[in-house]
């Protein structure tokens, strides 16, 4: 049995599509995944968890910046030490 993915899958029998799947090799490919233990202290899986890591890091850092900058140019404080007023930040983006 041929199942087709995508647009005119009504006729899936006739079409020469490369998006083309038979059902008995997925379930076959699908029964070897489940069946497959991987181990995590591959070196692929550890350099996947060093990219997912690395990712994780930027996304935080970037929120982190956000937040803290916010936080000091709304501080009277920060403001009359570097000589900026609520007008120039405002310009700059940040108030």
């Amino acid at each position: 049995m041929i199942w087709e993915m995508g647009e005119g899958a009504q006729n899936a029998e006739h079409s020469s599509s490369p998006f083309q799947v038979d059902i008995d090799e997925a379930v076959e490919l699908s029964n070897g995944v489940g069946n497959t233990k991987s181990s995590p202290w591959t070196l692929s899986m550890i350099c996947l968890d060093g990219c997912l890591f690395i990712g994780y890091l930027c996304a935080t850092a970037n929120g982190l910046d956000g937040a803290v900058m916010g936080g000091i140019n709304a501080m009277t404080s920060y403001q009359d030490y570097f000589h900026v007023s609520p007008s120039t930040l405002r310009v700059v983006g940040f108030a």
